[in-house]
């Protein structure tokens, strides 16, 4: 129970690797306040946090990279909980298409959803990780060190949230030096 009383938040929680780590949180005693787009999956999710031990599971359905959305999220879970210890950046959008072929809008899409939302989030985050000398997790992608089989732009995306992770790990108004 390495997370007993802890609170987290992890987006992208209703599939894939955001599902995974609610259970997983779950089982170490994480209060946990989940967000994802699809209603139906996330409700499932939070059976199976339930069932790994977990009774305390707020969820919100929406989109990530909605300003109100990520303030939503934010306020409900220090409203619901009283504190913020982690926040899981875990949801993200792929593209499989070449980069000669990408449009503007499928770029805008997955920078708003993989480099922007995180920012943003970890930014209304911040005061309450601070308080409790929390943690931010980004969950990034093998592509950053290969291309092959995906887009460029996911790439990218990937890269630059690798390098606001390392940056997140020395930032003096996140972790001040007293």
């Amino acid at each position: 129970m390495a997370l007993q009383g802890k609170v987290a938040i992890i987006t992208g929680s209703s599939s894939g690797i955001g599902s995974g780590s609610a259970v997983a949180f779950a089982r170490e005693g994480a209060k946990l306040s989940l967000t994802g787009r699809n209603q139906k999956n996330l409700e499932e999710v939070v059976k199976d946090c339930k069932k790994a031990g977990c009774q305390d599971v707020l969820t919100n359905v929406g989109d990530i990279t909605q300003d109100a959305f990520r303030r939503t999220l934010v306020d409900t879970t220090k409203k619901k909980f009283g504190k913020i210890d982690i926040l899981v950046n875990n949801a993200g959008i792929g593209g499989m298409n070449q980069l000669t072929s990408v449009t503007k809008e499928e770029y805008d899409t997955t920078m708003a959803v993989n480099l922007e939302a995180p920012l943003f989030l970890t930014q209304l985050a911040a005061p309450h990780l601070i308080e409790t000398k929390g943690n931010v997790v980004n969950n990034s992608s093998c592509v950053t060190s290969m291309t092959i089989g995906t887009s460029g732009v996911y790439a990218m995306s990937k890269v630059a949230l690798d390098t606001f992770t390392r940056y997140l790990a020395h930032a003096p108004d996140m972790y001040p030096v007293n």
